[in-house]
């Protein structure tokens, strides 16, 4: 039987306080990841529920850090909306580089840097992946976890 998602169909996405760095398919494992996208959304208005990944234009560059969000500070996710945002625009645009792969061939793998994530934020994460992003494939992998398994550690997975 042949496995159902091939190695170019992941999406790696480890998510940091900074940085978010984002994979497409399973490369050299010694590679840097392709892209390093800044951890951070933007609301168009101090009191709109919705989210931009493009900087409004603003007269003084104090109102637009009263605009930046960033969804995970020190490890710890503050806003999962704002993550959810994010993680929605990586998929579009990797969908938008790469035309010819579907939706339903992509598994989403979620590398956690943090242990501070709660299990609440972890679930919502997971139902926003499920239920708006329509993916078929998706995991959360402790960032010690992947660790172990790269030192040998853990061969049971």
């Amino acid at each position: 039987m042949a496995p159902s998602y091939r190695e170019d169909g992941y999406l790696i996405v480890q998510p940091g306080s900074q940085n978010t760095l984002v994979r497409f398919g399973l490369e050299d494992s010694l590679s840097p990841p392709s892209y390093s996208i800044p951890t951070k959304v933007y609301k168009p208005s101090p009191e709109s529920p919705f989210y931009t990944i493009i900087p409004p234009t603003v007269d003084e560059p104090s109102k637009l850090e009263e605009l930046t969000v960033y969804p995970i500070i020190k490890g710890e996710i503050v806003d999962v909306d704002a993550l959810n945002f994010l993680l929605k625009s990586i998929l579009k645009s990797i969908l938008k580089d790469r035309p010819l792969i579907l939706l339903n061939n992509i598994a989403l793998l979620l590398v956690q840097t943090s242990s501070r994530w709660s299990n609440a934020s972890i679930e919502s994460i997971t139902q926003y992946v499920f239920e708006t992003l329509q993916l078929n494939a998706f995991a959360i992998v402790p960032s010690a976890l992947a660790a172990m398994f790269a030192y040998g550690i853990c061969s049971w997975i």
